[in-house]
């Protein structure tokens, strides 16, 4: 552990190859280079993620960094505050028990070729201790304004949350290899054009509940969201305030406790998949001016939606403000009548 090194300028580490514990940096604004190119391993003998970390944060002068053969991290990796680094690529890296970036105003591009698994418990045959650590098995990036582009090709266990925000240039991220999350946040990104989460199958946990698990929020170029293996999300699904011009596609998804699509330029809407049974979902899709068509289930019914009256599927919540829909009722969706309160028996069908 070496913290508020005010004076500190040189520190040669490029011999060293196992870290029992954690290796810790901070504060140090005079530090230029830090090369751990021999270092395979931290966190060899730790008992808790938190005693196995690698946190380099506070090194405000840092322009080179060198972790090209570092493979496994037991607890978490944590970047903070290194406003000269451009390029991160962790090119050995397979397994770590969570990863945290945020903060760094000049990296542009971020790299981990051969990540497979962020994992709090991944090196603990018996269950595992996460220690101290606030998100265990978090991956979050945060707050990067100058990046661009992340690969990430081979993840495909994250066990915690995928949390993305706030970074005001990047225009891809590209998960395709994800299958599982604990939750994702994917928010206020400004230029993002494209989230793939192709493999993407299941959010949340094993116990369903009424928490927004998968937000795709406030993405105000959003283009592409692919989201096509997705079937079960164990919580609210919300997608607001993006573009997403051409529609989204959740043609997959057969159960969640909510559906909050509202505030999108979408064409069309596929919950051609999503059924009442176990347990019947809430739909609120409002406010989406470009918004067409919308694709049910046949189970879902096709009489009347609302909160006092939920249809004979047993769904409810709302359908309403989407000026291209056909509209059968003031408060949302109900038998093509002339337009009024959701009251009665309702005249036709919805074509939608």
């Amino acid at each position: 552990l070496l913290q508020s090194n005010s004076e500190l300028t040189t520190l040669h580490m490029e011999a060293l190859e196992v870290v029992g514990g954690a290796l810790r940096l901070t504060t140090s604004p005079k530090v230029l280079s830090l090369d751990l190119g021999s270092l395979q391993t931290v966190g060899a003998t730790a008992s808790t993620m938190d005693q196995g970390s690698l946190k380099l944060q506070g090194l405000t002068a840092l322009n080179t960094l060198n972790v090209s053969s570092l493979e496994v991290i037991r607890g978490s990796l944590h970047l903070g505050a290194l406003p000269f680094i451009e390029e991160l690529s962790f090119d050995s890296l397979t397994k770590v028990a969570e990863v945290h970036l945020s903060d760094h105003s000049s990296l542009v591009s971020l790299n981990f070729p051969v990540l497979s698994v962020v994992d709090p418990c991944w090196a603990a045959g018996q269950g595992c201790d996460v220690g101290d650590a606030t998100s265990p098995g978090w991956f979050t990036l945060s707050n990067l304004s100058s990046l661009v582009m992340v690969k990430a090709p081979l993840l495909s266990v994250v066990k915690g949350v995928l949390q993305v925000d706030q970074n005001t240039a990047l225009k891809t991220l590209d998960l395709d290899g994800v299958e599982q999350l604990a939750a994702m946040y994917v928010e206020d990104n400004p230029v993002l054009d494209e989230v793939s989460l192709g493999s993407l199958e299941v959010v949340g946990g094993d116990t369903p509940s009424d928490d927004e698990v998968l937000v795709v929020a406030d993405n105000v170029k959003l283009a592409k969201l692919d989201l096509a293996a997705l079937s079960n999300v164990q919580g609210a699904l919300a997608i607001r305030g993006n573009a997403l011009a051409a529609g989204v596609d959740l043609a997959q998804l057969e159960s969640a406790y909510r559906v909050d699509f509202s505030d999108n330029q979408s064409l069309h809407l596929d919950l051609s998949s999503l059924t009442p049974t176990p347990t019947p979902p809430m739909l609120v899709i409002e406010s989406n001016d470009g918004l067409e068509h919308i694709f049910f289930h046949s189970s879902m019914g096709q009489t009347c939606w609302s909160d006092a009256f939920p249809n004979p599927a047993g769904v409810w919540g709302k359908i309403q403000n989407n000026p291209l829909l056909p509209q059968c009722a003031a408060e949302l969706g109900v038998g093509c009548g002339v337009p009024g309160p959701c009251a009665g028996t309702p005249s036709a069908p919805c074509p939608f």
